[in-house]
Order: C-alpha cells, then structure tokens, then sequence
C-alpha cells in the first residue's frame, strides 16, 4: 500500500484558489495513473490523499513506483509558494508492503499504518517518502519501525 499526502496543499488553495487546487489533485493523478498495472492501482483516498494498492511486489519495486511518482512531481514544477520546499508542490509519502492474511493485519490496519508513514514523511520536513519495516512494526526496541527512502 502506497498513500501520498500533499505538502501545503492548504497553502496552495488559499494563495491560488481551490481550482488550481483541483489541478493539482489531477495531476499527481496523472502521475499515478502512469504507473499503474496489474500490480498496482491508484485511487483517490479523499481530499489531498492518494492511495495504491499492490499485489505481488516487492518492498523495492514499490518504493521505486513512489520515487517515480515522486520525481515526476518535482519535474512538473507546479507553483505553491506557501511550500518551502522550493516553492512547488511536493509529496509526502507512506509506504507498507504488507499482504493481508487470515494470520496477520486487516487492510483496515495497513492503512492506519500507511498514515503513520506518511505522517513520519511530513514530520521529517515533508517531500519525503517512508517505509514501514515490518519486521520491526512491534518490535520493543526503540529503533523506528519506519525507514526513509532518498530519492
């Protein structure tokens, strides 16, 4: 599961207009839409949020689908100047590859989790993406369960 967030997005509405938000909304669409598959499939989560959902991939196939989506964001170059983050949009990014199961979470429990991460991605300054390490999703330890990705 991939969930994307808009940084400032607010910001962007207030100074532009809500209908220059709704550009916004589908153009990171169109981004989406480029990378969809068999494997994956993009939807609108509500308000500024995206949601993918994949089947069968592998958490470094599903980190480079956000870097993609990502990168093609920054290169669109679309104003916002309430973001500091270069005065354009940018996205934050949640990623949890995990298969729901009989014997693990329900998708109701990935998505608060892919809201964690993307909420990880917003608080470490935004126009960032991050990984749950599932692995260390209830371990003790005082190790973050949830690792950034550079792109």
């Amino acid at each position: 599961m991939v969930k994307k967030g808009f940084d400032h997005i607010k910001g962007a509405n207030d100074t532009y207009g809500h209908a220059k938000g709704d550009e916004i909304i589908k153009e990171v669409a169109r981004a989406c839409r480029k990378e969809e598959s068999e494997q994956i499939r993009f939807a609108r989560y509500g308000g500024d949020e995206f949601l993918g959902l994949t089947c069968g991939l592998e958490d470094g196939a599903v980190t480079e689908i956000a870097c993609r989506i990502c990168s093609r964001i920054r290169k669109a170059d679309i104003p916002n100047r309430k973001n500091p983050n270069g005065h354009r949009v940018t996205l934050s990014v949640g990623i949890v590859n995990v298969a729901v199961t009989k014997k693990s979470d329900t998708i109701i429990q990935i998505a608060n989790y892919a809201d964690k991460a993307v909420y990880y991605s917003k608080n470490a300054g935004k126009d960032c993406i991050h990984l749950l390490d599932y692995g260390r999703k209830n371990s003790k330890s005082k190790n973050d369960p949830f690792v950034k990705i550079e792109f």
